[in-house]
């Protein structure tokens, strides 16, 4: 456990005495250090047996067959590292990579990169990049389209890195809708592209485990331990857009985009005890919007609390959701203590 604390910690003072730099050579080691830290976990994760079992089935596939089942581009990375014998940590760390490159890009375009991460550490990294790696990829992918939405070609990196996504986990296609939302494009054009787009991508990823989705998301009405709490987590930075929307249009253009986010994240408190897993699933998607108001909230209210106590007031909240995740989470104690493969000779 301590290990988590440490790197949270580190990641909190830099965000706390945050100094402006954009080496890239600085950043890109930051990303080495989390994509080790992540992608060779050992044993690690709640759905840990179930991925070794997923990388030992490549026995039974080829570079043809891998695209009868679902989610491929997850399942290339594993077969070609099962045909290369390079292991479950060479899959893991490459997803992990994609999911850092992500991240740090998203962070990079924001008011304090290093609060991203912060806000970022206790949830998103812990629980999601290192126990649900094929949303992590996506989750990855995702990031890196909208770090790209103020470029020129914003809406079509959009629209490529949500199709990367969907290679790693099919439910990233319903991020689809926020392309409707960028700067760039006519409203019909975005309406055409995205039509057309949707239904190729449904046609590909979706309409043979339609009636699985259906029954295991909506007709059996899974219980997801947690749900509640991890959609209010969403729902309280949603809220906070929504309160200072003003100082948020003030400093930055794209207020419409991550309003449809707020608005999913808060309604997803209403649609959660109806069906819980399904909600879950969408949350994970709708996390970024944690990332980017906290990370942005110090600045929209400077006018109220100086900077620093804002930041400071943000690492005091994700502590605790560290500390209660940690302690008393159901599934926490498949997370410690912190194990990885590059030490565990040693240990």
């Amino acid at each position: 456990m301590i290990t988590y604390w440490v790197f949270y910690f580190l990641l909190s003072t830099m965000a706390i005495f945050y100094k402006d730099t954009n080496q890239k050579i600085f950043w890109f080691t930051i990303g080495i250090i989390l994509s080790v830290f992540i992608g060779f976990r050992h044993e690690i994760g709640g759905d840990w047996p179930s991925y070794i079992r997923h990388y030992n089935e490549m026995q039974y596939y080829d570079y043809v067959s891998i695209f009868t089942r679902g989610d491929p581009g997850y399942y290339l990375i594993n077969l070609f590292a099962y045909n290369n014998d390079l292991t479950i940590y060479f899959v893991n760390f490459l997803v992990a990579i994609i999911f850092c490159t992500g991240l740090i890009m998203f962070a990079r375009k924001q008011f304090n990169p290093w609060l991203v991460l912060a806000v970022a550490f206790p949830y998103l990294i812990i629980v999601v990049s290192m126990g649900y790696t094929r949303q992590a990829g996506a989750i990855g992918f995702i990031l890196m389209g909208i770090s790209l939405l103020d470029t020129k070609k914003g809406f079509y990196y959009l629209i490529l890195f949500v199709f990367l996504a969907a290679l790693f986990h099919k439910s990233a296609v319903l991020v689809l809708g926020l392309v409707m939302f960028s700067k760039d494009g006519s409203r019909l054009f975005k309406f055409i592209a995205l039509s057309i787009i949707g239904f190729g991508m449904y046609n590909a990823f979706l309409v043979d485990f339609q009636d699985r989705l259906i029954a295991n998301y909506i007709e059996a009405q899974y219980e997801s331990s947690g749900a509640m709490i991890r959609v209010i987590m969403n729902a309280l930075p949603g809220l906070l857009l929504l309160i200072f929307r003003n100082e948020w249009k003030k400093y930055y253009e794209d207020y419409n985009f991550w309003k449809i986010l707020a608005l999913i994240s808060i309604i997803s408190i209403l649609l959660v005890n109806f069906s819980s897993t399904a909600v879950d699933r969408v949350a994970l998607y709708i996390i970024m919007i944690q990332l980017v108001v906290f990370a942005r909230l110090p600045l929209l209210l400077k006018n109220h609390l100086s900077i620093s106590t804002t930041t400071i007031l943000i690492f005091l909240y994700y502590a605790l959701i560290q500390f209660v995740w940690l302690n008393f989470a159901s599934h926490a104690p498949a997370w410690i203590p912190y194990q990885n493969i590059l030490l565990y000779d040693l240990w």
